[in-house]
């Protein structure tokens, strides 16, 4: 399957349920603010070691590496401590988050190209959002 497609950046465009998600986990709204953010994300590659980039508008930038299903330690955007496994699922990232200190906050995401859009699916406890990017 060609992943490629990912590569480039990409920049929020529009969110759906977003601060009803955050809001089901008790999130503070300070750290729900960050979700809520018009950012730009870039994926590269090199190998078999993949790397996205968020890029928020105060000047912030958070790297997240991975390789395809090899489970690693990362951190959220908010910067709690998760263990990742981001597999490939039909031409989609299929990514399951599992928080350090609370299994309530385990989050599923999907990420698909659908019509030129990068379309991320978070859903934690059993609430989904919708992230969409378009291409730059």
């Amino acid at each position: 399957m060609d992943m490629d497609k990912f590569l480039g950046k990409w920049e929020v465009i529009g969110t759906e349920n977003m601060e009803e998600m955050l809001k089901s986990f008790d999130m503070e709204e300070e750290k729900r603010k960050i979700y809520n953010m018009k950012f730009v994300m870039e994926y590269k590659k090199d190998g078999d070691n993949w790397e996205y980039t968020v890029d928020m508008p105060q000047g912030v930038k958070k790297s997240f590496k991975f390789r395809i299903g090899e489970p690693h330690d990362s951190t959220t955007l908010d910067g709690r401590p998760i263990l990742s496994c981001i597999k490939i699922e039909n031409g989609k990232f299929v990514e399951l988050h599992k928080d350090k200190a609370d299994p309530q906050l385990n989050a599923e995401m999907t990420r698909e190209i659908v019509n030129d859009e990068l379309v991320v699916t978070a859903t934690v406890n059993g609430i989904s959002s919708i992230t969409r990017h378009r291409r730059l």
